[in-house]
């Protein structure tokens, strides 16, 4: 009943490959706005799956996700999968499960986005997110104090930053008494 119909996705953008669309590469699985991009002309066929089984990949290991932190944003995600799998298979062996764009494009979608801390909305917004992740609990006056002198913060940035961050603390602590 709940048979998986494979849908031809481009192995750079994801979008969906349409057979009415007559520049869409099957055997690349490249659409035809990606055809003419550099990366896509580095890509050979789609290559046959090696096994018949549907057993999902793994988890993406630490070293995988700190890669995929460092250069997502500078490679192509097929690319970035095709190394990733690589080096699965170095790890495995050929007959272990690889990696899906879907599994990247998920982990690429969990990595936190650059903050403007410039404007106060934007920095309680990311003061909230420390605080759900319990990044907030473990800030100390000395761990803001080595961090100053690691970046090299003036005086007023180090003041500004240890007002903003130990605030931020007190008031969960008063949060939490309250409840």
């Amino acid at each position: 009943m709940n048979a998986q119909v494979n849908v031809a996705k481009c192995r750079l953008c994801t979008v969906r490959l349409s057979h009415d669309n007559p520049n869409d590469d099957f055997t690349r699985a490249i659409c035809g706005d990606c055809r003419h991009h550099p990366a896509a002309r580095r890509l050979g066929p789609v290559p046959a799956a090696p096994r018949s089984n549907n057993a999902p990949a793994r988890d993406f290991t630490a070293g995988e996700k700190a890669l995929i932190r460092k250069v997502h944003g500078y490679m192509a995600p097929a690319q970035l999968l095709s190394l990733l799998n690589e080096r699965l298979q170095a790890d495995l062996g050929d007959c272990a499960a690889l990696y899906t764009i879907d599994q990247l494009h998920a982990e690429i979608q969990g990595l936190p986005s650059a903050v403007n801390a410039g404007d106060w909305s934007d920095l309680r917004k990311y003061l909230a997110k420390a605080r759900r992740d319990g990044l907030l609990d473990r800030m100390t006056p000395q761990l803001i104090d080595d961090f100053a002198v690691v970046f090299a913060l003036s005086s007023a940035q180090q003041l500004r930053l240890k007002d903003i961050v130990l605030s931020a603390r007190e008031t969960q602590g008063e949060r939490n008494d309250a409840t």
